[in-house]
């Protein structure tokens, strides 16, 4: 398949859940670039639709023509629960899973040296969101050790590191995107990842291998409006596979430690299928526990 036999519509246009710098928005730009590297269109625009924790980006995705792409995330499963949303993946056409990221867990320097030392006893967790990944890890974690997790709610991503470093949250988790310039500046270091398995060049333990059976899969795609045509869910089909070739996928997935993991529309529906029921079940505990 050559790049000027794939037919991408001339309305391109990327739609990201999250702010310039996040990695849903990272994603998409080096797919944008990668577009343009693969001489498959110019590169196109990306808008940002931010608000309700990405709720927004999904009803900009469900409202766009036939050239908007999405990028699809777990905040795809929760947001429209926790927000009371009517649009939901299930209104949109998963077009493909793109890759695996890791959880990652963040402690402030010197404060505690394993996964196990930070359970050994009650702790306070820094969550940006009621309801999201982080809040979710608290419960779990809480209840696969048998310790205290008290939560510390903090919109702001400025505020919520104060938490950290004055002592009033012991510890947080987010991707590596998200802690890249505290864990360079040496201000939080990673405790351990909530990947199934290590990564070849993990510089830090599992959960699972530091004796706490907690394992979180993040996973990242694209998703497109509910009408989108068979023709272009093809033509995407088409062109993924040489997107993820050019040297801006290549070197983004690099530097954001993520790993190829690509799955066409029908598995990746299933995937979204499965992961709703798992994210459901952790949503109504999380209710439980605040009733």
């Amino acid at each position: 398949m050559t790049p000027d036999s794939i037919l991408l519509p001339e309305d391109l246009r990327l739609i990201s859940q999250g702010h310039p710098g996040s990695g849903t928005h990272l994603m998409l730009t080096a797919i944008a670039e990668s577009i343009a590297e693969a001489g498959l269109a110019s590169a196109p625009p990306i808008d940002v639709g931010f608000d309700l924790d990405g709720g927004e980006a999904m009803r900009m995705v469900a409202a766009g023509r036939s050239g908007a792409l999405g990028s699809c995330s777990p905040a795809y499963l929760t947001t429209p629960i926790v927000h009371g949303l009517e649009v939901t993946w299930r209104d949109l056409t998963p077009v493909a899973q793109l890759v695996t990221d890791s959880y990652l867990l963040v402690a402030p320097v010197g404060s505690v040296a394993t996964a196990a030392e930070l359970f050994a006893g009650p702790t306070t967790v820094a969550v940006p969101k009621l309801g999201g990944n982080t809040d979710i890890q608290g419960m779990l974690l809480g209840e696969a050790t048998g310790t205290e997790v008290t939560v510390a709610l903090e919109h702001d991503p400025a505020e919520l590191r104060a938490l950290l470093a004055d002592g009033r949250a012991h510890w947080t988790t987010g991707v590596y995107s998200d802690f890249a310039d505290d864990l360079a500046a040496g201000r939080l270091r990673v405790v351990a990842t909530f990947d199934a398995e290590p990564a070849p060049s993990a510089d830090a333990q599992t959960l699972r291998e530091s004796g706490i059976d907690v394992v979180f899969p993040l996973w990242r795609g694209v998703i497109g409006p509910g009408d989108l045509p068979e023709a272009v869910v093809r033509a995407w089909g088409e062109a993924l596979p040489l997107i993820v070739e050019q040297g801006a996928w290549q070197r983004y997935i690099a530097e954001q430690r993520q790993r190829d993991a690509y799955l066409p529309p029908a598995e990746f529906a299933e995937l979204l299928a499965d992961e709703d029921d798992r994210y459901r079940g952790w949503v109504r505990a999380l209710e439980r526990r605040d009733s």
